[in-house]
């Protein structure tokens, strides 16, 4: 508490609003408290004089984690926006530069806020399919020193930094191909230091540690969006492959241990979006034996029950999980109706190519249950006895679509 009243009262109203949305939030009525915040951190920083341009950049970066309508909407409140400005201010304030760190008071903070920014751009590209505002031509800022990372929270923001410039590449697929992509994912692999890795020598688990699953998530939602980019970029059909299985199924592991540990209300908007990629191979995902059915259903309703603590407060999620629900629908209604569909595996190897499987899961069989599928893949087996490999459309990954919803069910202010 002491910290906190030795901050700078612009800086203390962004950390409250933060401190606000990190709790659990089930109805309405329980955004009293954020709102408010909200609105006091936003006419903080419309009223600064500008005198303390750190102080001021980190105040929008913070309030950038206000989201409550969602993305399908247009809006001045919510993470697009604050972010775009703290973007802006940065570059204003030359911290695109490597050059400008060496006059500055606070440059470790100041360049863990630039990164923060990076990162978030690359994320919101990812998320609405939109550039990124930040061009890696026009930037020369060095990462922090390994000197600087004293924490293990801080040793994972620098991992899913360099995990989050291999994302780039996929959002920019001029720059590289689909091999250079899994090969730079195995690379960041081996390169994670042990401790943040999921995993022990000896294939133990190590111990839970929420910012390390939230890096693995990203980890596993980047190799979805590996084999989704190009028939997205191409809108056709994507295939439900095995290797798209087996990521959805390591994201669901790490969303139940966040759940088990009561930390999903902790979890920022963006995982609206990792939700939702983790959700459409399942939702796709033929089975043919009951064992293999409840697997699909209990992961899927792991992935509601992580939207349901995020839904009242971030609109985006909200979003996701009528989405879910509509397609869970109409997935079984189909089911019903029609046998499962016959595949060659040919459809599966030209959208995957050749995937080395064991590049990107190096890790033991017994972390989820649907890594035994990559023996099948390995072994040029299309299907396995257990699954189909249905088709869907790319477009259902497109986060900021509004043509399944009437944006009007979400809230686009609070009165009380």
């Amino acid at each position: 508490m002491r910290q906190l009243r030795d901050t700078p009262p612009l800086l203390q109203k962004g950390l409250l609003l933060a401190g606000s949305l990190a709790r659990r939030i089930d109805r309405v009525e329980d955004l009293q408290l954020p709102y408010a915040l909200y609105q006091q951190a936003k006419e903080a920083i419309y009223m600064s004089s500008g005198s303390d341009t750190t102080t001021l950049l980190k105040a929008i970066t913070i309030t950038s984690c206000w989201s409550l309508r969602p993305p399908s909407v247009i809006s001045l409140d919510g993470p697009w926006h604050w972010a775009g400005i703290a973007m802006r201010l940065a570059l204003q304030l030359g911290l695109h530069h490597e050059k400008t760190y060496s006059g500055l008071r606070d440059s470790n903070s100041c360049r863990l806020v630039w990164w923060y920014l990076v990162n978030s751009d690359v994320l919101q590209a990812a998320c609405w399919g939109r550039p990124c505002l930040i061009q890696s031509r026009c930037q020369d800022v060095q990462l922090p020193a390994h000197s600087d990372l004293d924490s293990l929270p801080l040793q994972t923001f620098n991992q899913v930094t360099r995990l989050l410039l291999i994302l780039r590449q996929i959002i920019e697929p001029e720059t590289s191909q689909l091999s250079d992509i899994v090969n730079a994912l195995a690379d960041w692999h081996r390169a994670v230091p042990l401790p943040l890795k999921l995993h022990s020598t000896d294939g133990s688990r190590n111990s839970y540690d929420k910012p390390g699953n939230e890096m693995f998530i990203i980890y596993f939602a980047i190799i979805l969006l590996v084999l989704f980019q190009a028939d997205r970029a191409e809108n056709r059909q994507t295939p439900v492959s095995l290797i798209s299985i087996a990521a959805s199924s390591c994201i669901v592991r790490l969303y139940e241990e966040i759940h088990l540990h009561e930390d999903s209300p902790r979890l920022n908007s963006v995982h609206g979006f990792f939700l939702m990629l983790a959700a459409i191979p399942q939702i796709f995902h033929r089975t043919e034996s009951a064992a293999k059915e409840r697997l699909r259903e209990h992961e899927l309703d792991v992935i509601c029950q992580v939207l349901q603590a995020l839904h009242v407060k971030y609109g985006g999620s909200n979003m996701v999980l009528q989405k879910i629900s509509k397609l869970r629908a109409e997935s079984d209604a189909l089911r019903e109706s029609e046998p499962p569909p016959v595949n060659t595996g040919s459809y599966l190897e030209s959208s995957t190519g050749a995937i080395d499987s064991s590049l990107l899961f190096p890790f033991p069989t017994h972390f989820s249950p649907n890594l035994g599928l990559l023996d099948d893949y390995e072994n040029n087996s299309p299907r396995n006895g257990a699954m189909d490999l249905l088709a869907f459309e790319s477009s259902l990954i497109d986060w900021s679509a509004d043509d399944f919803f009437d944006t009007g069910d979400f809230p686009q202010s609070i009165d009380f």
